[in-house]
């Protein structure tokens, strides 16, 4: 765990992340990759919070809950092309990242 988490502070010092757009503005976010998915049991049922970066490092988060959606689709390291409407900047332990709501899965890369 400890060896993940210095590999992921050097490839971040790379290729910091920024944020994307402007609150309410829908993106093309071309080829991201979803680097982590998390599950959550709340009051509603399960919520899966997705953690995508795209070609230039920015971290990119979606909540998406229900089975059968887009939250089923991608697992860990798959790349796909996506459009979303951004929501909010956020930050999270000095990372600056972009949440994004409606995301919609074009394609997905091989």
């Amino acid at each position: 765990r400890e060896i993940q988490k210095a590999t992921e502070a050097a490839r971040r010092a790379d290729r910091p992340s920024h944020h994307i757009g402007e609150p309410k503005q829908r993106l093309d976010l071309g080829e991201v990759t979803l680097v982590s998915k998390r599950w959550f049991e709340g009051h509603y049922g399960a919520t899966a919070l997705h953690r995508f970066e795209d070609g230039e490092g920015n971290v990119i988060i979606w909540w998406a809950s229900g089975s059968g959606s887009a939250a089923d689709v991608l697992e860990q390291g798959d790349t796909a092309h996506v459009t979303a409407t951004v929501k909010k900047h956020d930050d999270y332990k000095g990372t600056p990242q972009t949440v994004v709501t409606r995301l919609t899965i074009h394609e997905e890369a091989a």
